[in-house]
């Protein structure tokens, strides 16, 4: 699947495997491919169902990452998730979402025989 965002004056096709994760700004969204950024006109709850085909996990209000893309893990000394994105962007986990986050990760983790 592939969704139509603009960088600039410019619409884009992007594949959805490809994007790492989504902010909502206002009125849009924000998508993040790498280090570019693109933008659609969408709430998160929309882009959430577009993306239903991706890993995508709600870290706080206003962001869903990718987890296919998230490359390092690390706390903050307050308890939230930093989560590093192939691409190098950061993105941080909201209280509110800590204990989903953290439930998400576990299950993730190689358990010992």
């Amino acid at each position: 699947p592939r969704v139509l965002a603009e960088s600039g004056r410019r619409m884009h096709m992007l594949d959805v495997a490809r994007i790492e994760a989504v902010e909502a700004d206002r009125n849009y969204v924000r998508l993040t491919v790498g280090r570019d950024t693109f933008h659609a006109r969408s709430t998160l709850q929309q882009a959430e169902k577009t993306l239903q085909s991706q890993p995508m996990l709600r870290i706080s209000r206003s962001c869903l990452v990718n987890m296919n893309h998230v490359r390092e893990v690390s706390r903050t000394p307050r308890g939230d998730f930093i989560l590093v994105l192939a691409g190098g962007v950061t993105v941080t986990s909201s209280e509110g979402f800590r204990d989903p986050v953290r439930q998400h990760l576990e299950r993730l983790k190689v358990q010992a025989g």
